[in-house]
């Protein structure tokens, strides 16, 4: 389940609260808002604009959306530069909540801050301690000190965040150099990870990146575990060595002996699911609690651990130019399924997943794990994303006109480039025009297929022999040589035109009771077997490569 935020523009002196609203809805005429009245309501939360009296609220779980919501929050306090607004982001899992408000038509935080730092044991913790208590004294702050989780915590300003924050610590840092020091920046208003940004500090340096994803979670899991858990982890370990900490998660969960562990579970699923070079971490044993969590990103995991496994492993070379020994993680993808599956199992689980509520605002990722680990028909998620609107509209438009631009023949999508441009234009694509690509295939590898089709054939040898009259070489001896793109549009319609789809049918025969075609095409394209199937779906269709000389059904 998506987490929902609402994000909510407020003004100060009701007064201005109708010009506030017609400016917001002028502007939401350039973005994928729309009311909430305009929005299916499942009974968890209606997507939407909201416009009450003295302020406009909007609601959603795609980031793509609020992030068009803030653009024009910030657009509204721009047009208004003396008008008080406030500008509130909060979300329904009390994970986040951030306050703003105006200043000369800029939103400015007003929240207070905070910032925490960990060592990685209590010797590190004692030297980090000795060095602060001067720094922060000299400075007039009073700092909470935790021994039990080596934690020293300090408040501080939006104003002041350079010289009482940033400075301080690198300053710290330069007096123990052979020390890593996690630095934490928090909301006061948030929960304890309800972060800003995070900071590996070493010899007075470090960059300062987004506590978001699978860093927030390994963080927030070990953090709500304790510090004397079975877990055997500090925050600091969530920073320095997440696969550690993903591996010593599952290794909690499946003893099941920890309380708590089903809030890890929903953790560790996360993790996995966002950062994916974790999944060479999984064992057989760990379908089960996956399944059990009824969640779609865990059914998703399973499914790709139905067709593929995982291994990393590390690798050391010496540089040639610096004689440095090198070591380097490699990845790899293995074809050996790491879960079994019994019959019907795997059919039983996409349709879940497709059908779940739980995929809005995770429809990306699910998408790129089906579409890279399973042979799955992921294009039923795009088609009802466009449909339903559970997702980035414009993206799954995008990916559709992929679809029809290149082809996903075995998903029911064929060549169609005026199809491609339709979705581009609802993507908002502007630098990409389909019609204009070339339908010339460079250095082909042809290739000879018999094509032997069963069931009820009558339809399909009337249709065959009907182009071979009409667009064949019938008194040719070596084949009727009739266009493969023309045989396609007779299929599935597309452009006859154009020969995104190369290659001849050189003969058409009945024997034994079936119907034998032989293809002359590149090697690998079965673009026309899933033609076959598209018109004519009760037929099987058995395809044989022959010798290329070997035109004959001899």
């Amino acid at each position: 389940m998506a987490t929902i935020w609402r994000f909510i523009i407020n003004v100060v002196d009701a007064q201005d609260a109708e010009k506030m609203k017609d400016c917001v809805r002028e502007l939401s005429k350039e973005y994928i808002l729309v009311p909430t009245s305009d929005n299916p309501d499942d009974g968890w939360y209606q997507a939407g604009l909201e416009y009450d009296d003295d302020f406009v609220c909007y609601t959603d779980g795609i980031v793509e959306r609020l992030e068009q919501f803030t653009e024009l929050a910030e657009k509204v306090a721009a047009q208004f530069p003396e008008m008080p607004l406030l500008f509130t982001q909060f979300n329904t899992d009390n994970q986040g909540l951030y306050r703003y408000e105006s200043k000369d038509g800029e939103f400015v935080r007003i929240s207070p801050l905070k910032v925490t730092l960990h060592t990685n044991d209590a010797e590190d913790f004692n030297q980090l301690l000795a060095c602060a208590e001067p720094l922060l004294a000299a400075q007039g702050i009073n700092a909470e000190v935790n021994t039990a989780t080596q934690e020293i915590t300090w408040g501080y300003s939006e104003e002041n965040e350079s010289q009482v924050c940033d400075a301080l610590i690198a300053k710290m840092s330069e007096q123990i150099p052979d020390i890593q020091v996690v630095c934490m920046k928090h909301d006061v208003d948030c929960h304890e990870f309800g972060g800003l940004q995070y900071c590996i500090m070493g010899k007075g340096e470090g960059e300062w990146k987004e506590i978001t994803g699978a860093t927030f979670d390994i963080a927030y899991a070990i953090w709500y575990a304790g510090p004397e858990s079975a877990l055997g982890l500090t925050v600091y370990d969530a920073f320095t060595n997440p696969e550690k900490c993903v591996k010593a998660i599952l290794e909690v969960i499946r003893k099941g002996k920890m309380q708590g562990d089903d809030y890890l579970k929903y953790s560790v699923k996360d993790i996995i699911f966002q950062e994916q070079k974790f999944l060479h971490l999984l064992q057989p044993e760990d379908k089960q609690w996956l399944l059990d969590l009824d969640w779609a990103e865990a059914d998703c995991i399973v499914l790709a651990g139905m067709y593929r496994s995982w291994r990393t492993w590390e690798e050391s070379f010496t540089d040639e130019d610096t004689g440095e020994t090198v070591t380097v993680e490699r990845h790899e993808i293995l074809t050996t399924p790491l879960f079994e599956s019994h019959e019907g199992e795997v059919e039983a689980l996409l349709e879940k997943v497709c059908t779940a509520r739980g995929t809005l605002g995770k429809i990306k990722d699910i998408v790129w794990t089906l579409r890279t680990y399973t042979p799955l028909n992921y294009t039923r998620l795009l088609v009802d994303n466009i449909e339903n609107l559970y997702g980035d509209r414009q993206w799954a438009c995008k990916e559709i006109g992929d679809l029809y631009r290149w082809g996903k023949e075995e998903f029911g999508f064929f060549i169609d480039k005026q199809k491609a441009k339709e979705y581009y234009d609802k993507a908002g694509v502007t630098d990409e025009n389909p019609l204009e690509d070339s339908d010339e295939h460079d250095d082909p590898d042809p290739c000879i297929y018999t094509y032997t089709v069963r069931g009820e054939i009558t339809p399909l040898k009337e249709l065959a022999e009907k182009i071979a009259n009409k667009y064949g070489d019938v008194e040719n001896e070596l084949g009727l040589y009739v266009p493969i793109n023309i045989f396609m549009y007779y299929l599935v319609g597309t452009d006859p035109k154009r020969y995104d789809y190369c290659g001849n049918l050189l003969r058409v025969e009945e024997k034994n009771g079936a119907l034998l075609l032989k293809i002359e095409t590149e090697r690998g394209q079965n673009a026309f077997a899933y033609a076959l199937k598209a018109k004519f779906s009760e037929l099987e269709v058995e395809i044989e490569e022959v010798l290329y000389e070997d035109d004959t059904f001899e």
